[in-house]
């Protein structure tokens, strides 16, 4: 029988937008049973139970990349890809349990760690970051003021603007050798970093980086560094001694070198 016969005989109920209708939800549910029997598939890895779920996926990762977070607060992205590029603070998919995530566990295969993707998650203590990565986005951990332990792998070569900033309980830190440059504002108010080693990786230091850092006591900056911007090191208050390489040849207003505040401290 032929569509037009078949249509009559359904009085007219079969159409070309119906037939493009039905094709289009087949594909979505089609995806979505995809995508819950991966999680069932997943599920038995881990031992906490997942409340939680979704796809976080940058563009044309968008099903590649997901998230699920589990009844004891961890909260696990995995898969392949970039991760969303989160405009607005508060559209992770997760912020809305932000206060119950204690862990962030992100796993081998993602790419990248998007802006604002854990913005004021404030309970969170630890973030595994595997070798795969290679940015982390402009305030990605931003006032995660809980945040004690992090490991930045080799493999990261940008760390973005306040990507670490407020992160009040964070101390020690170190900076892997693909990275170029500490971007504004990136490390400000750590308040329990105690010192800090510039690698010679790193050519320039952003404004305020290391600003309001009031327990920092040390800093070392190896030879490469080429620029300090402006008030990187302000009010640094218990900063007693920079070591300053050869080869730097801008320091910005506000730092050790340059402001009176500073000038008890031992410029070696």
């Amino acid at each position: 029988m032929d569509r037009i016969s078949l249509t009559r005989l359904c009085g007219g109920c079969i159409t070309e937008k119906n037939r493009k209708d039905a094709i289009m939800k087949k594909t979505v549910v089609g995806i979505a049973a995809l995508f819950a029997a991966v999680m069932l598939l997943m599920l038995p890895v881990y031992a906490e139970e997942v409340i939680q779920n979704g796809v976080c996926g940058d563009g044309e990762d968008r099903f590649e990349v997901m998230w699920m977070l589990g009844d004891n607060g961890t909260l696990w992205i995995l898969g392949n890809g970039r991760m969303e590029e989160f405009d607005g603070y508060k559209e992770a998919p997760w912020y809305a349990y932000r206060k119950e995530i204690k862990r962030v566990d992100i796993e081998e295969g993602i790419q990248s760690i998007g802006i604002n993707a854990f913005y004021n998650c404030e309970s969170i203590t630890s973030a595994a970051i595997p070798s795969s990565v290679k940015s982390i986005g402009d305030a990605a951990f931003y006032r995660c003021i809980s945040l004690t332990d992090v490991s930045i792998p080799p493999s990261v070569e940008y760390i973005g603007n306040a990507a670490f900033s407020s992160c009040r309980a964070l101390t020690n830190l170190s900076i892997p050798s693909g990275v170029k440059s500490i971007e504004n504002n990136a490390f400000r108010n750590c308040s329990a970093l105690t010192s800090f080693t510039v690698p010679g990786n790193i050519e320039t230091i952003g404004e305020r980086a290391f600003s309001r850092c009031t327990s920092l006591q040390s800093v070392k900056l190896e030879y490469g560094v080429k620029s300090i911007g402006e008030k990187a090191f302000e009010y640094c208050e218990a900063l007693t001694n920079v070591e300053l390489p050869e080869g730097l040849t801008s320091i910005g207003a506000g730092n050790p070198a340059s402001y009176s505040l500073y000038a008890d401290i031992a410029i070696t």
